[in-house]
């Protein structure tokens, strides 16, 4: 179970919003996973930076809140937004088709960019609503480290990262 950080009420683990007052349980929902993991919570005043995991022979999937899935092709880097008819730059994964514009998440919100080593980082592009990793505020511009598990916070989109198995190519 997790508690509302604005009116304390309890409300099962997993839960995107309070039922009681309607306030985002990504802070909540981080604290608890920190938890349960063996390692502190991040403090809102502090940035954190998490140890990056290696992940070689691992795809990256993102999870939307209801349950749909993106599978991230492959590649080492990738823009997140939304597309608008005569953009000149689009997005590598185009969140529109899952209401991304009434989150709030700008064209060219973010890009995932996997290093040589392995390890996969997020870099919020100046984006007007912001980027939250864990329910912290990452800053513009700078490569922030994502781990299996990771929610991310576009504006108010919500993702969780996981990294699966490489399908057998055939």
């Amino acid at each position: 179970m997790i508690r509302c950080p604005a009116c304390d009420h309890e409300t099962y683990e997993g839960a995107l919003f309070c039922p009681a007052c309607g306030a985002a349980l990504v802070a909540a929902l981080a604290k608890t996973r920190a938890l349960h993991a063996g390692y502190p919570p991040p403090s809102p005043s502090a940035s954190p930076t998490p140890r990056p995991e290696r992940m070689p022979g691992r795809q990256v999937v993102l999870f939307l809140q209801d349950g749909q899935r993106i599978a991230l092709p492959p590649g080492e880097r990738w823009s997140l937004g939304r597309a608008v008819s005569n953009q000149p730059v689009l997005p590598d994964i185009d969140l529109s088709p899952y209401g991304a514009y009434e989150m709030g998440v700008s064209r060219l919100h973010a890009t995932l960019h996997f290093s040589p080593q392995g390890m996969l980082t997020i870099t919020d592009l100046g984006s007007s609503n912001g980027t939250q990793v864990d329910g912290v505020q990452i800053p513009p511009h700078k490569p922030y480290p994502l781990r299996d598990g990771s929610v991310i916070l576009l504006g108010k989109m919500l993702l969780r990262v996981r990294f699966v198995p490489q399908p057998s190519r055939a």
